[in-house]
């Protein structure tokens, strides 16, 4: 927001309950499409290095079947996922700056967080995810209300008094 704040208000661990199934990355896409729906969300990032390399192409693919006018961008991530995790929740966790809905809590995405180790192999596909939302999200300014009365600024002209140029037009 504008005061630098950030506000987590939804997560979902996707897991495939159906190990039967040829299609896994299909399911996974489609559970992927409800979240964005549930959330009215126009855009995804999908990282699209590794293994993942084809599924910006099916989740595409199933947004078309189902009418859905979601822009699915892909995302190369050259960094290690402890990089990217600290680089995103250092600072906010310092400033206080991450704010997370009450149903947030419900979920494993808290334990991972304080469990989570650079050092160690524990779970942090979450906060992965989350840490790639944060870093991707634009540099927003604060909103500064300035009040003329009270605030002096140079003209640009480089003269304190208006000039107005003569032209040919009525106005």
């Amino acid at each position: 927001d504008e005061e630098g704040r950030y506000w987590l208000h939804d997560i979902e661990y996707i897991t495939i309950t159906d190990t039967g199934s040829d299609n896994i990355a299909s399911l996974q896409c489609e559970k992927v499409i409800s979240f964005l729906k549930r959330n009215h969300i126009p855009f995804v990032r999908v990282e699209s290095n590794g293994i993942g390399k084809f599924l910006p192409s099916i989740l595409r693919q199933k947004l078309a079947q189902q009418k859905q006018r979601v822009a699915v961008l892909e995302n190369y991530s050259s960094h290690s996922k402890s990089a990217r995790i600290l680089e995103a929740f250092e600072v906010l966790l310092a400033e206080r700056a991450l704010n997370v809905h009450e149903k947030i809590w419900q979920t494993p995405f808290i334990e991972e967080m304080r469990e989570w180790n650079a050092n160690t192999n524990c779970k942090d596909d979450a906060l992965d995810a989350v840490a790639g939302c944060i870093l991707s999200e634009p540099i927003r300014f604060q909103n500064a209300q300035i009040n003329a009365k009270d605030h002096h600024t140079q003209q640009w002209q480089g003269s304190s008094k208006p000039f107005t140029a003569k032209t040919n037009f009525e106005v």
